[in-house]
């Protein structure tokens, strides 16, 4: 059976702890190492699993390899010639084991996924109605974990770091959340000073 593993960009640069600005440069200076996808409205660049045994590979002994190496090792990657092995120029790379970092890196993607209730595009921490990119705008404003738990005290450490992970692994899409909770705005603003005038009144 095929394996049907595809991932983003995006999603493929927090697998292997890099950049996306790498990734895409990577993919951009190897013909044929992504496919495109119409999602909805629009295209995306994907990776399959021979393509992501191949950035592992590259990781592992890129740099020992020529251009025409890397060329050939994608090639063969593709090909799926070989379940064993891949042998390029003088390097005799294990495919399996290869494969199973690949695998073991893919597991933490899956995990977070798995971690998320509700509509995709908006998910909800896993039984809550806490809205994962609702935290994450929170971090990304400046909230450090144990302010963003003080407004949430429904939350633990671990939930809110969940959030903080899935959406750097999976941007929101449209209309981003306020990166300051309703509780540090009215703080902030100093609207409990008119609570004081409106009982004095």
């Amino acid at each position: 059976m095929a394996d049907t593993t595809v991932l983003t960009l995006r999603e493929a640069a927090f697998v292997f702890g890099d950049s996306l600005k790498n990734i895409s440069r990577t993919v951009d200076e190897h013909a044929g190492l992504a496919v495109t996808l119409t999602r909805g409205k629009r295209n995306v660049r994907v990776l399959r699993m021979p393509d992501l045994i191949y950035l592992q590979a590259l990781n592992d002994v890129g740099h020992l390899l020529t251009p025409q190496g890397r060329r050939a090792l994608h090639e063969a990657l593709l090909s799926g010639r070989s379940a064993n092995q891949v042998i390029v120029g003088g390097f005799s790379l294990p495919l399996a084991q290869l494969r199973n970092e690949v695998v073991r890196r893919l597991g933490t993607l899956n995990r977070l996924k798995n971690s998320v209730d509700g509509n995709p595009d908006d998910p909800l921490i896993k039984g809550t109605s806490v809205e994962v990119y609702r935290i994450s705008a929170l971090l990304d404003g400046g909230a450090e974990i144990d302010a963003v738990l003080r407004d949430y005290p429904g939350l633990t450490r671990a939930e809110v770091q969940l959030a903080s992970d899935y959406a750097r692994a999976i941007p929101k899409k449209g209309r981003p959340y306020p990166k300051i909770s309703f509780k540090r705005a009215i703080v902030t603003l100093g609207l409990d000073a008119l609570d004081e005038l409106a009982v004095e009144e």
